[in-house]
């Protein structure tokens, strides 16, 4: 069944409040630590297209398994605020991309100032073949901000369960190769050579057979291994969740002890004023 751009609107606003109940950020997902989501822009252009939204004021942390000590920090800014990016950039109409660079013994964090992900990614890490780190190009990241207040009247986006699946081009390579063979074969009137071409597909057919069951068997594995993943991402989640909520019983149970000892010497000083002592 296709799904309409509403339906995908209000399944996302649920999920994202649902999500937020009671898992409150600061939040793993993916390889980043969201710290803000930020609000969107949908009167303004710049700040979404087709398949991302850009919110003002999202903020996520990566670390890089190498560097333990350095501490990274990106956030979107708008380019018409005093967002302290350079001349090139300011009072730019459109979503402005910081990496803040904290590394360990620093008192202030250096910034860099890209006008996308990719660009400000490679400035931050010098590096010409970085990745965007930002974390809007993860999947459940997006799905999430397509709940945020406002993501609806983003006209030009397209929402993700309304998009039509991938092509497999590989596939479709495949198709074409085994089409121009099959027209090939068609045009050839010379017997033996129809014979002598049988007879070779006839050998060949064990280890073609071969081969498509091993990359069926590594695509099997790959999908058994991405699920073991994502059932470990989920329960460290729920356990995550179960701390913070251990947390705040217990803050709880501590404020109403206190509260009720305040109640107990308020009562007793009203019975028994110091003056009285």
């Amino acid at each position: 069944k296709k799904v309409t751009r509403e339906e995908a609107s209000i399944a996302s606003r649920e999920k994202f409040k649902e999500l937020n109940k009671d898992d409150k950020l600061p939040r793993k997902i993916g390889e980043v630590t969201i710290l803000q989501w930020g609000k969107v822009a949908a009167d303004r252009e710049n700040f979404h297209n087709t398949r991302f939204i850009w919110p003002i004021g999202f903020k996520s942390r990566w670390t890089d398994d190498n560097e333990q000590d350095v501490m990274y920090e990106s956030e979107i800014r708008d380019g018409k605020d005093e967002s302290g990016a350079p001349d090139d950039l300011s009072k730019m109409d459109g979503p402005i991309f910081v990496v803040c660079v904290t590394r360990k013994g620093e008192d202030k964090p250096t910034e860099f100032f890209g006008k996308n992900g990719k660009q400000v990614w490679r400035r931050a890490t010098k590096d010409d073949k970085a990745k965007d780190h930002t974390g809007l190009r993860d999947e459940e990241i997006c799905k999430l901000l397509e709940g945020l207040k406002h993501a609806s009247s983003c006209k030009n986006y397209e929402f993700i369960a309304t998009r039509p699946p991938q092509l497999d081009l590989d596939s479709e390579v495949k198709s074409t190769k085994k089409k121009k063979k099959k027209s090939r074969s068609n045009g050839d009137t010379d017997q033996k050579t129809k014979v002598a071409g049988k007879k070779r597909k006839a050998d060949s057919q064990p280890k073609k057979e071969s081969q498509k069951t091993k990359r069926a068997r590594d695509r099997e594995e790959k999908l058994q291994d991405k699920a073991k993943e994502k059932e470990g991402k989920e329960k460290k989640q729920q356990q995550a969740a179960e701390d913070k909520r251990l947390v705040r019983e217990e803050d709880a149970r501590k404020r109403k002890e206190a509260k009720e000892l305040q109640e107990i010497e308020q009562k007793w000083l009203s019975r028994y004023p110091i003056e009285d002592l």
